[in-house]
């Protein structure tokens, strides 16, 4: 005989209508099709750190790397994705075109890394001057 392990914390099926899955993977894909495949993966996984996938943060302009933040790296901005991040990307570039593409991609990816992206921009129109992002 083979010992199950359960990922905890589990649940009780206690309607015996439940229809059950070989695994976690197999249950997303047939329940929960409408969540990134990973994310819902990840999401039934208690000890999971995060997909290290980027999803679109709009009100600070930039993507989001769904890792805990005490593993993030430096200068990234982390958070855990949630079923209402919306799409995930596999880079940060594939990300800002694809969720923020009314923000430049360049600055895009400069905030979400902490890295300057070294480009120019108009500051103040009476400075009669550019400045560059560093």
């Amino acid at each position: 005989t083979t010992t199950a392990t359960c990922v905890l914390p589990g649940g009780i099926i206690e309607d015996s209508s439940t229809k059950t899955y070989a695994d976690a993977a197999a249950c997303c894909a047939a329940k929960l099709s409408y969540l990134d495949t990973d994310l819902c993966e990840s999401n039934s996984n208690p000890a999971s750190n995060g997909t290290a996938k980027y999803f679109a943060d709009i009100e600070n302009g930039l993507c989001k790397l769904d890792q805990e933040t005490a593993t993030c790296p430096t200068g990234y901005t982390c958070s855990r994705a949630t079923v209402g991040s919306g799409k995930l990307y596999d880079t940060e570039t594939a990300c800002c075109t694809a969720s923020l593409p009314y923000i430049d991609s360049d600055l895009c990816v400069a905030r979400t890394t902490g890295v300057t992206s070294e480009k120019w921009f108009l500051n103040d129109i009476a400075d009669g001057g550019c400045v560059q992002d560093c």
